[in-house]
């Protein structure tokens, strides 16, 4: 926790080394709270990046006198929750190659996006 603590007050003031270790510290745990939510690793991922570049932007205004894992998880969990209720609450994701490349779509409704 102290550790955390040291890691964010760093964080605000600039240290990208301290966001670095930050995500790599909490990464997998936050991937499997989102993937929990969305059941999918890929929107998952999406999540992930969104709130860390959300959480980069707004670095100056985060007040933390708690639990940095806890706060980090509840974000990630909302931000997914937010997602699901954006598209109706009913999603899938799905991937696939098509020559090479790496095709990655939301169905929703019947609908195909990608």
């Amino acid at each position: 926790m102290l550790e955390d603590k040291l890691l964010l007050r760093k964080f605000k003031r600039g240290s990208s080394e301290s966001l670095e270790r930050i995500y790599d510290k909490y990464e997998t745990y936050l991937i499997t709270v989102a993937t929990a939510l969305l059941n999918n690793t890929h929107a998952a991922e999406d999540v992930l990046h969104d709130f860390f570049i959300s959480f980069v932007t707004s670095a100056e205004k985060i007040k933390l006198n708690g639990n940095l894992k806890a706060y980090l998880a509840t974000c990630v969990a909302n931000l997914a929750r937010n997602r699901i209720g954006q598209i109706g609450g009913h999603l899938t994701y799905f991937s696939f190659s098509l020559k090479g490349i790496k095709v990655v779509c939301l169905l929703h409704r019947g609908y195909i996006f990608r």
